[in-house]
């Protein structure tokens, strides 16, 4: 569950995402999206510390950029298309 939230926290610092969009792609529910949104918003500084530490890491770096560019669509990029390499990305994900 921290690995989530950790996700979560992470998605909602980018602001590419709303809540249902993050609760729907993590497999979480919502009340947990806005559990960790009213913390970050409260008194998020434990998640951006860590966060910022996991960035620095350049390896970590490119695996939260992977993670993300797994689940966003590219602009102009075919729907179908989209959901074929995100299957293909998810299906390499699970292999770890």
């Amino acid at each position: 569950m921290v690995s989530k939230r950790l996700a979560i926290a992470f998605l909602l610092l980018r602001k590419d995402y709303d809540q249902r969009g993050i609760a729907s792609t993590l497999k979480v529910s919502t009340a947990t999206v806005a559990r960790v949104n009213m913390v970050l918003n409260t008194r998020g500084a434990g998640y951006r510390n860590i966060l910022y530490k996991i960035l620095k890491d350049e390896n970590l770096k490119i695996i939260l950029g992977d993670i993300y560019d797994a689940f966003t669509p590219s602009r102009g990029i075919d729907h179908e298309a989209w959901k074929t390499h995100r299957r293909i990305i998810k299906k390499d994900l699970r292999s770890f």
